[in-house]
């Protein structure tokens, strides 16, 4: 799941959030996380993508280690 804190500018956030669901939902390929859903959390300011679980954790924690 990514998260995004809109609590400052939501108008940037919207725009960046929006451009990486329209991304995410045209992959179709075997080694990039799949996009399932997204949703909103106005008690929180947040946007939340949830996308398919990766065993090995996050591309760059791979290449960080």
């Amino acid at each position: 799941m990514k998260c995004y804190n809109y609590s400052k500018d939501k108008n940037t956030m919207n725009d960046q959030y929006k451009n990486e669901v329209i991304f995410l939902q045209r992959l179709n390929y075997q080694n990039i996380c799949k996009y399932y859903c997204d949703f909103e959390d106005k008690k929180k300011k947040a946007i939340y993508i949830i996308l398919e679980y990766m065993d090995n954790g996050s591309l760059f924690n791979l290449i960080d280690s």
